[in-house]
């Protein structure tokens, strides 16, 4: 009776720290990640080298914003016109407030301004298929 007590004792902080990581790791997936796909089709593959300098600048300050998490880009093989930069965020407020940020919003007025480009946004979150 003793040894479980001083057991009892020993593991009480313990519980309470699994029990805090539960509930952060229970946020987390209640919080679902959302991926953001941000496609851009340049008409002009002479202005492909503007383009890809202004996203290099988005590029260079999006890893600092709080909740961005990862992102790539891809060319779709049968247009390659067709440019997707694979965003993913830790929610879509992260997402949103770096959206209305005013350096976003500068350099991508500057990636409206190319003749030629258009840029869209979808977004998508992670599931699990059982």
């Amino acid at each position: 009776r003793q040894i479980a007590l001083k057991c009892n004792f020993r593991l009480q902080p313990m519980a309470a720290h699994l029990a805090a990581r539960y509930h952060a790791d229970h946020e987390r997936r209640v919080k679902m990640a959302i991926r953001v796909f941000i496609k851009r089709i340049c008409e002009d593959p002479s202005k492909e080298k503007e383009l890809f300098s202004l996203v290099r600048k988005l590029r260079s300050l999006v890893p600092q914003q709080p909740g961005y998490l990862s992102s790539k880009y891809v060319k779709k093989t049968d247009h390659p016109k067709d440019i997707v930069a694979i965003s993913t965020w830790d929610s879509s407020e992260d997402w949103q407030n770096w959206y209305e940020s005013e350096e976003r919003r500068e350099i991508q007025s500057k990636i409206d301004a190319i003749p030629g480009v258009k840029t869209t946004y979808e977004f998508y979150e992670d599931i699990k298929i059982e």
